[in-house]
């Protein structure tokens, strides 16, 4: 059966589509807080762990959850790949934006930074904004509406649910707790 690409928005009847659309909504504001904080330069030193957390407890479990559930069923759903190799590239460059900014931050934290750090911070952030943006258009516009139309509700609920799980806890070694 062909995914059909076309973007609506997502009905919310009784779903958790709009738990989702509120929380992804909410993911973006953040996003962009952060990115306006880091584009601008100043005091990002005091903000690193409050972005760090961000990058850990939101995006990298929005990722996580597209990989295990998402990706699966709309492959299931669509038998081109091409929705797959899409969702699969644009998740593959949230990880290596993510993991590209922690890099920057060690430097930072670590005094092993130049004046082209900060610059370089200010880009991997811009670019990873932008393609958070596009994956979670593409995830309310178009992935989960395709859920919607054609997966059993149990199996829906169930990806809905993982996608909605939302915030991961990263729990403190022992030496670090309070």
């Amino acid at each position: 059966m062909k995914l059909r690409l076309e973007c609506r928005e997502v009905a919310a009847v009784d779903t958790g589509a709009d738990s989702i659309q509120a929380s992804r909504r909410d993911l973006v504001d953040h996003l962009d807080e952060h990115v306006r904080r880091i584009s601008r330069g100043g005091g990002i030193k005091t903000a690193i762990d409050e972005v760090r957390l961000f990058l850990q407890q939101e995006l990298i479990p929005l990722v996580e959850a597209g990989e295990s559930k998402l990706r699966s069923a709309i492959q299931r759903m669509d038998s081109s790949t091409l929705a797959v190799s899409a969702m699969s590239l644009e998740l593959d460059l949230i990880r290596r934006y993510v993991r590209d900014i922690e890099e920057i931050f060690y430097k930072l934290e670590t005094g092993t930074s130049s004046d082209e750090t900060d610059d370089r911070l200010a880009e991997k952030a811009i670019r990873l904004q932008a393609v958070v943006e596009l994956y979670v258009a593409k995830e309310l516009g178009v992935y989960l509406p395709a859920l919607e139309d054609e997966l059993p509700d149990e199996e829906r609920r169930q990806i809905l649910d993982a996608l909605a799980a939302g915030r991961r806890v990263i729990k403190l070694p022992d030496y670090e707790r309070v």
